[in-house]
């Protein structure tokens, strides 16, 4: 795999960012967590029913879910009736080439 970018941000950046803007994870707002900075595009491995997905959300980052990736038809049920699961890929990450996960352009791998 290829080293990312130095433009691609990190997710200690994007919260600096947010509490310098005078926003928390504690508050709830619906303004945008740090206005100006394009979402994060994070990669979910082992997605199972999206918890990583929805610690994003309930944290108020801004991000773009690339791709979910799970073999779990269960979970697949659960993620799809949560999140649409439009990104869900139904294939085990073993099976996964460096050109593809390269392809997809992710800043934050989820696990």
């Amino acid at each position: 795999l290829t080293p990312a970018p130095s433009a691609h941000r990190s997710l200690p950046h994007v919260t600096m960012a947010y509490a310098a803007a005078g926003g928390s994870a504690a508050t709830s707002s619906a303004a945008p967590l740090a206005p100006g900075l394009a979402p994060l595009r994070v990669l979910e491995l082992f997605a199972g029913i999206g918890g990583m997905r929805m610690s994003l959300q309930r944290a108020e980052l801004p991000h773009q879910i690339v791709a979910a990736f799970d073999v779990s038809e269960l979970c697949e049920k659960a993620y799809r009736h949560n999140f649409g699961g439009e990104e869900w890929k139904k294939k085990t990450i073993e099976c996964l080439k460096p050109q593809e996960l390269d392809a997809l352009g992710a800043d934050v791998w989820l696990m």
